[in-house]
């Protein structure tokens, strides 16, 4: 699930899928990102574990094959203030 990838590839190979990026001030763990996945779907903010999770410059980009990204975002305020993450982007905006 975790790989490192760069910007282009997110542009060119993911550009027809959805996904979002955590932007936080601090590094991000392997096993918190497998934690942040698992309670996004507990949390009934995604339905299933995104494709690909990358980390880019300060955040970590989740990208999905199959997702609702209307009914994502409007989960967005909600996301943050449980899951204490500074911010939420889409992840196409977040690599521009």
């Amino acid at each position: 699930m975790i790989k490192n990838i760069t910007a282009e590839e997110i542009k060119t190979t993911y550009r027809d899928n959805h996904g979002f990026a955590f932007i936080s001030a601090q590094p991000v763990s392997d096993e918190a990102i497998y934690r942040l996945a698992d309670s996004l779907i507990q949390f009934n903010i995604a339905t299933k574990h995104p494709i690909v999770v990358t980390r880019y410059q300060q955040g970590v980009i989740f990208i999905y094959d199959d997702f609702d990204a209307p009914a994502f975002f409007a989960k967005v305020p909600f996301a943050e203030h449980i899951l204490g993450i500074c911010k939420i982007v889409p992840f196409l905006e977040y690599v521009k």
